[in-house]
């Protein structure tokens, strides 16, 4: 069974560990000034895999968000700061992967 679980994100970079197959959905300004993004998972999959995100402001040169995946912008403080947020899986498991959307339902 799958569900739509929230995590906070800090700025800057950080890791996170989610069950294998988890799926990055959306990225969402809370409150005043927290990032959060929203998951489906698997609450019932014991295994994990760790994820990478990026929260950066405008004008950030990195090589490391070249090699992830653009999630989306936010904006804080009554939007006088921007974020823009990134992702990458650091160690895939394909057949998980697919395995865990082939049996989700969300309800």
């Amino acid at each position: 069974m799958g569900a739509i679980f929230k995590y906070f994100l800090k700025y800057g970079h950080q890791t996170i560990e989610l069950p294998v197959g988890a799926r990055i959905l959306s990225v969402v300004a809370q409150r005043e000034n927290s990032v959060a993004f929203y998951a489906l998972v698997d609450p019932s999959q014991p295994s994990k895999e760790i994820h990478e995100f990026v929260a950066t402001e405008t004008g950030y040169n990195s090589e490391a968000i070249d090699r992830m995946k653009f999630i989306g912008t936010v904006s804080v403080e009554n939007n006088s700061l921007f974020f823009h947020v990134f992702h990458r899986l650091t160690a895939s498991n394909s057949k998980a992967d697919m395995a865990f959307e082939d049996q989700v339902t969300v309800h």
